[in-house]
């Protein structure tokens, strides 16, 4: 069990012991400095964060005595505004760890393993699919049985280069095979491929739980909330960064630059692979979207 367990069982701190509470889920997984999965940690806790100031704000406003109950309405919804940047950026980031989740997806592979000149190994295997195809039923089952834990290397990797049908395997034996050639092979990157995943989510329903909920509190609709927000979202974007030797600088595409990153852009900024990426994130239209 992780010993990195942050956050709370439900989005609102007042709702711990509430049997009417929403479940968000605690925090269980350990980031490295830096990594896209910090990133996503800080999200997390940035938006339960906010849901907690906007509790606080009206709960101070309401005992001031100062405002009516439209003007305490009005208060909570213009401050719940406030808090939307930082949900827009956490939302960027959710969709930056998607695509980098679809590209460690797409380095799970065994076709790296087979080195498509070696002819005589390719007939060794052949050769291995037709012995095993060769047994019957029982016989084959009782010897995959028996030794599905020891056999070489390249028995396994005759039997999972081609569907289970060539070699006349069993389904759930081939299955066995593959993912155990897949761990043995990508081991760590499908160990990152489930914390990021499992990252993905639990941050994501933090951040639009969050957005619910101070919308809520306001006692506000979506539209209103969004409109009150546009001002202050529309400020936003997500910096590009990019190394020149030992120095990350920003991309600054405005003012036609590479330029000194400043604290927060180093903090929320993304190392993006492309423009496309880039335009992605911060909502900007390109030839490719507009096709």
């Amino acid at each position: 069990m992780s010993t990195n367990v942050k956050g709370r069982r439900t989005i609102r701190k007042s709702s711990l012991t509430s049997q009417n509470s929403r479940h968000v889920g605690f925090w269980e997984l350990e980031a490295k400095a830096g990594s896209t999965l910090a990133r996503l940690e800080k999200a997390y806790l940035g938006a339960l964060d906010t849901v907690d100031a906007v509790e606080a704000r009206k709960a101070a406003s309401a005992s001031s005595g100062k405002f009516t109950s439209e003007g305490l309405k009005a208060d909570v919804l213009s401050f719940a505004a406030t808090h939307a940047p930082s949900l827009k950026r956490s939302r960027q980031q959710i969709a930056v760890a998607k695509r980098e989740l679809d590209d460690l997806r797409g380095r799970v592979s065994l076709d790296q393993q087979t080195d498509k000149a070696d002819a005589v190994g390719y007939l060794r295997r052949l050769e291995i699919r037709g012995f095993l195809a060769g047994m019957n039923d029982e016989k084959r089952n009782q010897y995959l049985s028996k030794n599905r834990d020891s056999l070489p290397t390249e028995w396994v990797r005759a039997i999972t280069e081609m569907p289970a049908i060539v070699s006349g395997i069993l389904d759930n034996d081939h299955k066995y095979f593959v993912d155990r050639e897949l761990q043995r092979l990508h081991g760590d990157t499908i160990k990152e491929v489930e914390d990021l995943q499992r990252g993905i989510e639990v941050a994501e329903r933090a951040i639009e739980m969050a957005r619910e909920e101070i919308i809520r509190e306001a006692e506000a609709t979506a539209v209103q909330f969004n409109q009150a927000a546009a001002p202050h979202e529309a400020k936003v974007g997500v910096a590009w960064l990019s190394k020149e030797g030992n120095r990350t600088v920003v991309v600054d595409l405005d003012r036609k630059v590479k330029r000194e990153a400043t604290p927060e852009e180093l903090e929320t900024g993304v190392f993006f692979a492309s423009y496309d990426d880039y335009a992605a994130s911060n909502g900007i239209r390109t030839e490719r979207t507009a096709a």
